[in-house]
């Protein structure tokens, strides 16, 4: 969500001590650039329910929303994903949690500060690059073209090719068995471990879902919320643009797909990391 600034002056990007996270870098030059918080977006509360008795009286401020007169969302949905959006209990009075999501499984997921959303990135791009090409490639999945290498697409997170219709492709032997699995009757199994990146595309026939169920798991977590870099990330949602579900630690239960597609990345960063994880149908 973008907002006007003061016209024909710079704006500074205030980078202090303990904000050297490249999320946070990241989260103050989209200040920069005249983004505003996500959870001060006009469409706030259908995603969100704010606790405000929970809140420091003069902190209150952060938490409101800015009209559709004051701001554009640009066509981009909400994402509890962005390096904009903070998480649950900031300003908290007393360490209650603040932020609730409507979506419940994305609670632990607010206030990432390891990257910028895919959607923070065609934020920007819709922004202030959105001419600089003429249209020459059709993106699929939500990409949008690369404005620094017209034709080509830049594709959401777990998503690659031109036109972002292909599927990422394991290269460490740690990962196990195949990239992409597709489902029949029997449920599949693997068990990444160690500091290596592993994503699977699971697919299953016609309209069935997909279930993935978490087994034994180590993986990092960090303070309120569970950062990209460190996490499970699990993309159920039909729309792969609004990026996935993050589990740190040793998640529980399970998480059912939307459709037929679902993707997973395994983020090892240290040699304890490991994690197992099933999928079927559903």
């Amino acid at each position: 969500m973008i907002g006007n600034g003061p016209k024909d002056k710079t704006q500074d990007v205030s980078i202090g001590r303990g904000c050297e996270m490249a999320g946070i870098v990241q989260h103050e030059t989209l200040h920069a650039l005249g983004f505003f918080h996500e959870q001060s977006r006009p469409d706030r509360d259908q995603y969100l329910t704010i606790a405000l008795n929970n809140v420091a009286s003069s902190k209150k401020h952060n938490y409101q929303i800015h009209t559709s007169d004051e701001s554009d969302t640009l066509g981009i949905p909400y994402n509890y994903g962005s390096a904009m959006q903070y998480d649950k209990k900031a300003f908290a009075s007393n360490n209650q949690v603040v932020m609730i999501t409507k979506n419940k499984l994305y609670q632990d997921s607010i206030g990432n500060k390891a990257r910028l959303a895919f959607l923070d990135f065609k934020a920007v791009n819709k922004a202030y690059c959105s001419k600089k090409c003429k249209g020459g490639v059709k993106c699929s999945n939500g990409g949008y073209e690369d404005p620094n290498k017209c034709g080509v697409c830049k594709c959401p997170y777990l998503l690659t090719g031109k036109t972002c219709t292909e599927y990422i492709q394991n290269k460490s032997p740690g990962c196990g068995g195949k990239s992409v699995i597709t489902l029949s009757s029997s449920p599949v199994t693997v068990k990444p471990k160690g500091k290596i990146e592993c994503v699977y595309t699971i697919k299953a026939s016609g309209s069935k879902k997909i279930k993935i169920t978490f087994g034994k798991a180590n993986q990092i977590a960090r303070g309120e919320a569970c950062y990209a870099n460190d996490a499970l990330e699990i993309q159920y949602l039909n729309d792969k643009t609004l990026g996935g579900v993050f589990k740190c630690g040793q998640p529980k239960g399970s998480i059912t797909s939307e459709g037929p597609l679902m993707l997973v990345k395994y983020n090892g960063q240290y040699d304890f990391n490991f994690a197992e994880l099933t999928f079927s149908t559903a």
